[in-house]
This record gives C-alpha cells, structure tokens and sequence, in this order.
C-alpha cells in the first residue's frame, strides 16, 4: 500500500510538470547556462543599412501575427573595442509598450568563423562568457510611449568577440547579433 501510495504520488507529480510547461512558455526560456551560438551576421553602419553579410544570419528581428507586429534593428552591429553604445530602433502596432533587454557573449560557428575572422576575435569573448555562465552583461527594462523607439544602449567596455541583444515585447523574444574587433573594417 505504501509504495501504491509514492508511485501514485510521483505520477501525478511528473503529470503536473509536463501538462504546466506549454511550448509558448518554454520558447520564452533563455539558457543563461549556455553561450548563444551565431551562423552568420548581416553587419550594419550607424545608419542602420547593410554593409555585408558574412555566413547565415540568426537573428530574429520580426515578429508577425494576425493582431501584433514588432519589428527591431540594431545598429551599428559592428564596433572597436572599448566605449560601444548601438541604437535599437523598435517599431509596434502599440500605442505604447514596454520593452526588456539585455546582452550577452556569443560564439561565432566555429566552422564558418575561421574563413572569416582571426582565433583571437572568436575566442576572447566565448571564454568570458563561459566563465560567467552565459549571465547577461547589461539588463535593462524601458517604457516606449509611442508606437516607435530609438533606444540607446550604452554597452560601455566590450572586449572583442561576439554578443547577441535580446528584446523581449510583450512576451515575444527578438535578437540580433554584434561584434567587436580591431581588425574588421569595412
């Protein structure tokens, strides 16, 4: 009877978990315990037009269904080291929203990386990001008053390597990527 009892407790336990956790949650999680993993970037200049496409892009800039819209860029998406402040231009059906965001480290493919950029740009910041677990370096919560926004994001001293910013509006996750480097111009 007893071990009737503790298997019909588990059972109902593990029920529970896996009927609470719908997909449109989970898609929403973040795994802070891993590096975002970029397999190509479409840099911009501080304008916000495309200068060069490098591998296939990641990002998820758009947002789209029968009664919402949200669009993001971020730009520039490519920066020297040191003092690096992109703007993130959001664009809604809102009259007005809410908006978090944050970035953290990326890593470039590494099999797409080394056709384009030195070891010592793909690596430095994929070993501080694993050091600090993938935790976000800047997190911030803003209030948009219109249906647009610029956003300034003042990411202060980035050492070179790749980061990913997300945007999350109204429970929908956004992206795009950036890298920081000496030796990448264009």
């Amino acid at each position: 009877m007893k071990n009737r009892k503790y298997f019909l407790l588990t059972f109902i336990s593990i029920f529970i978990a896996l009927i609470s956790c719908t997909k449109d949650v989970a898609e929403l999680r973040l795994p802070f315990n891993s590096v975002p993993v970029i397999t190509g970037i479409l840099f911009k200049d501080e304008l916000g037009s495309s200068i060069r496409i490098i591998g296939e892009p990641n990002s998820n800039l758009i947002y789209i269904s029968d009664i919402e819209e949200i669009r993001i860029t971020i730009f520039p998406n490519i920066g020297k080291p040191g003092k690096y402040s992109p703007y993130i231009n959001v664009e809604t059906n809102f009259q007005s929203f809410s908006a978090n965001i944050w970035m953290v480290c990326a890593r470039f493919e590494p099999s797409i990386a080394g056709r384009y950029f030195s070891p010592d740009v793909v690596n430095v910041c994929n070993s501080a990001a694993l050091v600090a677990g993938g935790e976000p370096l800047i997190y911030g919560r803003v209030e948009i008053p219109s249906s647009t926004g610029i956003i300034r994001l003042e990411a202060g001293d980035l050492v070179e390597g790749f980061y990913r910013i997300y945007v999350e509006i109204d429970n929908k996750l956004l992206w795009d990527d950036l890298m920081i480097s000496h030796e990448f111009e264009f």
